[in-house]
């Protein structure tokens, strides 16, 4: 368990599986693999979503959520609180750090960073596939709610 208490602060998950709580402040919480649980508290946070199984709660704030797409990724995510009026999704390459909009897709072709939109219950399931010809969604997340892309990926 990683505790950042007030100021900003910047927590790294382990190989394991952890617990990040930011506190106050604008924190970077990022997660590289495991299962972890991903704290925000108040402030302005910004979640790194690099590979791993991840519970996420941006708690107040303006919250960025930002995951790598890069060929080795395999992740499962939860986004609990997401909010379309404050808080941003963002899907970055892994090699040159630029954004990436992943293009929305009816099923996949096969084509790297293709997106899909699912919805069950009151959540919002978006499956990306980033590699060629896999035809498998490699990262998956959940989020609270039931969003359009143009909500999600302005």
């Amino acid at each position: 368990m990683l505790i950042g208490e007030a100021g900003n602060d910047v927590l790294f998950s382990g190989s394991g599986d952890d617990l990040l709580y930011a506190g106050l402040g604008d924190d970077t919480l990022i997660a590289s693999s495991g299962n972890n649980i991903l704290y925000g508290g108040y402030g302005d946070d910004v979640f790194i979503i690099k590979n791993g199984s991840n519970i996420i709660s941006g708690n107040q704030g303006k919250d960025t959520f930002v995951f790598s797409l890069s060929e080795s990724m395999d992740s499962k995510n939860i986004i609990f609180d997401f909010n379309k009026e404050d808080d941003v999704l963002l899907f970055k390459s892994e090699a040159d750090d630029q954004i990436i909009n992943p293009r929305l897709v009816q099923s996949f072709t096969g084509n790297k960073n293709e997106l899909t939109l699912d919805y069950e219950d009151n959540k919002t399931i978006i499956k990306i596939m980033t590699v060629e010809n896999l035809n498998v969604p490699n990262l998956v997340i959940n989020v609270t709610g039931q969003f359009s892309y143009d909500e999600l990926l302005c």
